[in-house]
Order: C-alpha cells, then structure tokens, then sequence
C-alpha cells in the first residue's frame, strides 16, 4: 500500500522546474495572453544565444524572425494568436550572432477553468539539420530526375556487360533497353577510335579512376553520334571495382560545328580544295600509310602550276582567271578520283598526291594527267588554251619526308618550266644540287657586296691588230670567297638574273679606279667620258666583262 501510495503521489513543482530546466532539450517560451514574454527555459538560451532578460516583456518573433522568414510563417503565427488554437509552424529564426536556423513550433493557448485566455506556450525544436537533409534529398531526386531527362546513363558490371541503360540510352542508340542489357557497350562501337584510345580508357577505371573524355559510337542505323562520357568505377571495400556507371551528353552538334570550322579553316574557298596546311598532313599521313606494313606502297606528288597566269588576269579580268582556276581544280579531282587528294597551294598552283601499285606506270600517269590539264576550256564563250607545268617527285624512292618531298617536286617544276613551260619533269638529284649551288652562289655575291675585299679585278691586255701596239686593257671581274677563286661565268650570270650587276660595279671603281669611277658615277653617255678623257680610245664591251679600260698618252678612261 505504501508502494501504491507513492507512486500516486504528484511531482513537487520544483522538481517539475528543474526537470524542465536541466533536462528538457526544446526551447520553451511563455507568454501572457498579448503574446509577451514572460517566462523562458535554458535551452531557449542555448539554442537562440538571447537570455531571459533580453526577450522578457517582447513579442518573441521580434527579437527571433528576420529577412528569411517567411511572411506564410508569420502570417500563421498571427492567426494561430487571434483564433486561440494550437498551431504547428516552421519558421525561420535568428540566434543573437546573426545565424539563420530553422525552428519547428508547437504553439498552445493556455486557458484557467473559466475558460479565460491566460497565457501561450510555445515549444521550438532545432531542426535546421532534420530541414537541410531533407531538402538535399528534394534536391538529389531532383538532379536525379534532370539527369534521366538530359543524359545518358547505363551501368555495366565490372566485366563491362551492361546491366542498366536510361530511356535516353535507348532513345539515342536506337537500341531497346532489352537489345542493350547483357551487351558491352561494343554494341554502339564506331570504330572511330584506335586500340590504344579503349586501352587508356580501361587502364583508368581499372586502378579506380575516373576517366573522362568524348566518345564517338554508332546508333543501329549506322548514324554516327558523338558523347562527352564521364565513368565513374564504384569499388568495394577492397578497393577492386564491382560496377560501372557511364554519364554521357550528346555532343554531335558541338562536334558537327568544330569540324565545320576545321573544314573552313582548312579548305580553299574559290576551288573548294584542302588549302596548303590540310595538304601537308594528308601528305604526311599518305607517307606514313605508304611505309605501314611489310608490303611498301609506292606514289608520286605533283605540283601543277598554270604558265602565264598572271597575263589571263591581266588580258581577260580575274574573272576568266577564277573560272581556269575552278575548272583546273575539276580536272584534276576526276583524274586523281578517290584514292588520292587534290590541293589548291595557293595563286596558280596546286598539288596531288596519287598513291600506286609501283613506279612503273608513273610516267604514262603524268603524261595522261598533263595532256588533261592542257586541254582547251571555255572562258565566257571564247576558247582558252592552258598551259601547265608540273614538278613530279616520287615518294619513297625520292624523299620519305612530306618537306623533303614538296622540295622536290618544286625543284622539278622549277626545271619544267625551265625548259620551256608547258611540260612535266620528274625530280632529278643533279637538278636539285645545281638550283642549290645557285642560291648558295647569290648568298655569296650578297654576302661579298657586304665586304670591301671580295671583289677585285684582272686586266687582259689590248692590242691593235694592225700596227700591235698595246693600245688598253679589258677588265675582267673576280670573286673570291673562303680563299678560293669564283669563276666569272658563274657569278655573273647570277649578279645579273638578281639584278645586282650594278651595285658590282661600283666597288671595283672604287679601289682600282678613284678618279674614273668619280667621273663615270655621273656620266650619263660614253659621250661624256670621252669629253672628259679627250684623248683615250674606246672599245665595245665583251659579254664576260663590264668594263673596257682604254689609254693614250694622256690618260685612262672606262666604258661601261
């Protein structure tokens, strides 16, 4: 009976008080019947940071509620308050520091046994956590539902076989999710890419790393798509991958316009030819793809330039020069056909690469190819007759570099229209050292009008063939470079074809004949040589010198 007795017995009210004080967790806030403060229990102070003094005899949304709460939340409070029922709220509060949280609110009207209005209690649990998690899950069902709907996801096992595939796999494949599962993703394999593209790729994801880069595969009609594919391997607790999960975006647009701009960048506007820079890497690869293998393939470069261009444009308008341009350009793509490639270098000229079986049928090739561009066109109703010139190197027999080659085969038309214009000649060796002695050759000539010592001369005596008096010298210009004797007939030749015949003169004037060289720098005939040197002879000038010195008793002069 005793026992019974206790446990009937009410809890004190200071035990109430301290039970609600150190052991209840929620903030408590008691107001009177116009909703001021009047009581407020630790935990309102831990969780909010305010004490009792500083909300005591305040409304608590005025000290606790700012920017984000929301005016649904006060508006509740505020109708909770006036009708006098219990209301369950959401709000979002400010702790004295300035730190937003969210609070849930149990609010209770509190009558006295008349029924009359004496007070309100309201309970605030923390649930800023309980909230945010919440919401991230919203957020993650969310992205997930966005992710279904924009890419494409397929999982596979850690075999690579595919074990789930989206709606947008499918849509985008072609293929059924039943035709997908159980496959590797083989199925949709462009052959696009080499090996060693799919064995980088499985190399990542199998150390357990995320390998990312853009796929191009193929839908079951055979179109081609591109993906930008990200492949994320989800490993077990040993670290060894279990599964796959493959998040892909189409990207056929992007990648249609980037080749389009390649395409461009890389194409001759009039002709619609590749241009130079795409040439040099399909010659490139055609060199490589030639050496590949054990069976060595064989081809020739050509470069065709069209004889006396500039003279169609300057006679016809440049008009009639885009129109040979053009249909130069159609000749030659019909002759080459498929297997080779066609290239507008640039001006008038243009170059094909013709891979074939051996060097044996090249000659007739080139010759066929040549009689093809020469033939007569049409330029707005009148007849036009082309003449081409074509350089032809062979590769690998003369070069098994793309620069190696183009060197070559420009020597060879350089040699064609050497020879006349409106022929074809294959690359010789012999050719190609004697154009490169000719530039070294004008480098040296350059290089000794530099220098005050290069140039010097050597007098040929003169006689009169009827009395065989000694009547002059002829003078013989000479070069000397590195210790070694240029000969005349070589560097002259090149002195003239450059147009620098005439700054030779000057310096073999200068050392050996200061006052002649004064007086012939302002003459402007040979008659004024002759009245300033009165009683010297003259004689015609001969095709290895520049100069012919004559004399009398009196003096010396020079004719140029």
């Amino acid at each position: 009976m005793q026992r019974e007795a206790r446990t009937m017995q009410k809890p004190s009210s200071e035990l109430v008080h301290k039970l609600i004080e150190d052991h209840v967790r929620d903030a408590i806030v008691l107001t009177d019947a116009d909703g001021l403060t009047i009581w407020t229990n630790p935990a309102f102070t831990r969780i909010s940071g305010y004490t009792h003094a500083e909300i005591a005899g305040r409304r608590p949304g005025d000290v606790l509620q700012g920017p984000e709460t929301s005016p649904q939340s006060k508006a509740e409070f505020r109708r909770a308050l006036t009708s006098r029922v219990p209301a369950q709220i959401d709000v979002v509060n400010y702790s004295k520091t300035g730190e937003s949280y969210i609070v849930e609110v149990f609010l209770s009207p509190i009558f006295d046994e008349n029924g009359r209005l004496t007070n309100f209690i309201a309970m605030q649990r923390d649930v800023t956590d309980d909230r945010t998690r919440a919401e991230l899950i919203v957020d993650l069902r969310a992205y997930q539902r966005a992710l279904e709907k924009q890419a494409i996801v397929s999982v596979t096992d850690s075999r690579g076989r595919i074990i789930f595939a989206n709606q947008k796999f499918c849509e985008i494949s072609g293929y059924s999710e039943s035709e997908l599962i159980g496959q590797t993703h083989g199925i949709v394999n462009s052959c696009h890419h080499d090996r060693s593209f799919f064995e980088e790729l499985w190399r990542t994801i199998g150390n357990g790393e995320i390998w990312h880069g853009e796929i191009c595969n193929r839908k079951k009609s055979g179109d081609l798509y591109w993906v930008d594919s990200t492949i994320v391997p989800v490993l077990d607790s040993t670290g060894k991958a279990r599964r796959y999960i493959s998040i892909r975006f189409d990207v056929t647009e992007r990648k249609m316009m980037e080749a389009d701009l390649v395409r461009q960048a890389e194409t001759d506007a009039l002709t619609g030819l590749a241009n130079r820079a795409r040439f040099s890497r399909d010659l490139r690869q055609a060199l490589a793809e030639a050496a590949d293998g054990e069976v060595r393939r064989s081809g020739c470069l050509l470069i065709i330039d069209i004889d006396h261009f500039k003279d169609l444009n300057d006679s016809r308008g440049h008009e009639a020069g885009d129109q040979l341009l053009k249909e130069m350009a159609r000749r030659l793509v019909e002759f080459v056909g498929p297997q080779g490639n066609v290239a507008r270098l640039g001006g008038d000229e243009f170059a094909a690469i013709i891979p074939t079986p051996s060097t044996e049928d090249h000659r007739a090739l080139v010759r066929q190819l040549h009689h093809s561009a020469c033939d007569a066109v049409s330029l707005d109703g009148a007849i036009y007759l082309p003449s081409v010139s074509i350089g032809v190197a062979e590769y690998a027999r003369d070069a098994r570099t793309a620069e190696g080659l183009m060197i070559n085969a420009d020597t060879a038309l350089y040699e064609a229209k050497r020879n006349g214009r409106k022929a074809f000649e294959f690359y010789n060796p012999d050719v190609r050292l004697r154009r490169d002695y000719r530039f070294r050759l004008r480098a040296i000539v350059e290089d000794a009008l530099r220098r005050d010592d290069a140039f010097d001369i050597a007098l040929q005596p003169i006689c009169a063939t009827q009395t065989r008096r000694h009547v002059g010298f002829e003078v013989l210009a000479r070069l000397t470079h590195d210790e070694q004797q240029i000969p005349p007939d070589q560097f002259i030749p090149i002195a003239e074809e450059y147009g620098l015949i005439n700054d030779v003169d000057e310096p073999l004037l200068r050392r050996r004949f200061p006052r002649i060289a004064a007086s012939s720098m302002t003459a402007s005939s040979p008659a004024h040589l002759r009245s300033t040197f009165p009683q010297s002879n003259f004689a015609t000038l001969t095709s290895s010198s520049r100069y012919l010195i004559c004399f009398s008793g009196t003096g010396w002069a020079i004719r140029r």
